[in-house]
């Protein structure tokens, strides 16, 4: 079967334009089913960073305390 340039571009253009729903209603369908389990949010890099650097705040703080602490017994 031959097809002319134009027909074989709106065939193209069909299929893309279906497999670009098929996708987006797959994201949808995955983000359903994570809040209905309850997972978390994944994280944006930026996040992740921020999350560590208050993690090892809150690590220093308590050491901080820790050596006070053990410097009054003293």
């Amino acid at each position: 079967m031959f097809l002319c340039s134009t027909s074989k571009h709106k065939i193209l253009i069909s299929k893309f334009g279906s497999f670009e729903e098929r996708l987006a209603a797959q994201r949808r369908e995955r983000e359903m089913a994570t809040t209905e389990l309850g997972f978390k949010k994944q994280l944006t890099k930026e996040e992740k960073k921020e999350k560590r650097k208050q993690r090892l705040a809150a690590i220093g703080n308590f050491y901080s305390v820790v050596l006070y602490l053990s410097f009054q017994i003293l």
